[in-house]
């Protein structure tokens, strides 16, 4: 009697353990640490989806134009200084070296202050230019820094078609050229000139074209 109330029981028992693991528990709330994290989530997620929205939103950067490269028979010829009594309009003067003769020719400027007698141009500047070659011919421009009443002078000796003067058009340019010279421009016969100004300038630029 006492067995089968035993065994009944133990039956009872196993069924009611097997119910329990099998019946569904109920789901425990999060804890603090999680909601804080889920909350820090969702936060990161709608801040990346309006950083995305407004790019978007903004213009995009237009391309820039393409142009083609311009030709040199088509690009604008630089403009030259006429220059009184010459056939060749000279370049405008750029340096105070020049491979125009054999070698590479340098020009050493020097320039001092005169008595101008002058009333339209009180200031009188006597500039000296010298060299490290012999020019056969020559085409020199001395560039100021002021502009030029008037000019004069080149080499002591004889020279055949010289021609000198301000260049039309750059009134602070003088220019002095030859087709052959006895002796020649050189380093033992240098060009003197004198230049009448209104104001004081400084001769300080000579090359050739």
């Amino acid at each position: 009697m006492w067995e089968q109330v035993l065994g009944a029981s133990l039956l009872i028992t196993a069924v009611l353990v097997g119910l329990w693991k099998i019946t569904p528990k109920p789901k425990e709330p999060p804890t603090a640490q999680e909601n804080a994290a889920a909350v820090i989530a969702l936060e990161d997620q709608r801040a990346a989806e309006k950083q995305a929205a407004q790019q978007a939103s903004l213009p995009q950067p237009a391309a820039p134009p393409v142009t083609a490269p311009t030709s040199p028979k088509h690009a604008k010829p630089a403009e030259t200084p006429q220059i009184r009594g010459l056939v060749s309009p000279p370049t405008q003067p750029s340096s105070q070296t020049t491979s125009s003769a054999p070698g590479v020719a340098r020009f050493t400027v020097t320039q001092s202050e005169d008595v101008s007698s002058r009333s339209d141009a009180p200031h009188l500047t006597r500039v000296v230019i010298q060299t490290n070659v012999e020019f056969s011919h020559l085409k020199l421009a001395l560039q100021c820094d002021g502009p030029i009443v008037e000019g004069s002078g080149g080499l002591n000796g004889v020279t055949m078609m010289m021609n000198k003067g301000i260049a039309n058009g750059y009134p602070n340019v003088f220019v002095f050229t030859y087709g052959s010279a006895i002796p020649p421009f050189g380093p033992a016969s240098p060009i003197t000139i004198s230049l009448w100004s209104k104001n004081p300038i400084h001769c300080g630029q000579a090359t050739t074209f």
